[in-house]
């Protein structure tokens, strides 16, 4: 029953792999190959998946860091709970700016 598991899960993992080399060829494809070279771009994308229905101040308040008032806190991210954001960096300026990315 492990082993099935193990494989199963090893599957997974390719899958998981290929779909996210899809996505971002499609990506790439679709807005060009600096796409996430920046670390605004890719705190838009964190904006846009983990704190809707956020928008304008408020979004760039929390996206700086600073807490979300009243019941927003609780809101936001159990609305976007089940969001999942995948970056894909393959540029060299990316590269360069991955800490500040993943700051």
């Amino acid at each position: 029953m492990t082993d099935d598991l193990d494989q199963l899960d090893a599957a997974l993992r390719r899958d998981i792999r290929r779909l996210g080399t899809q996505l971002g060829g499609t990506l790439v494809r679709q807005v060009g190959p600096d796409l996430l070279e920046q670390v605004e771009q890719v705190q838009q994308l964190r904006g846009a998946s983990k704190l809707r229905p956020l928008k304008g101040q408020r979004l760039n308040d929390a996206l700086a860091g600073q807490s979300l008032p009243g019941e927003l806190a609780d809101y936001a991210p159990g609305f976007n709970q089940d969001n999942l954001l995948i970056i894909n960096i393959e540029s060299v300026p990316a590269v360069e700016n991955l800490d500040c990315i993943l700051d």
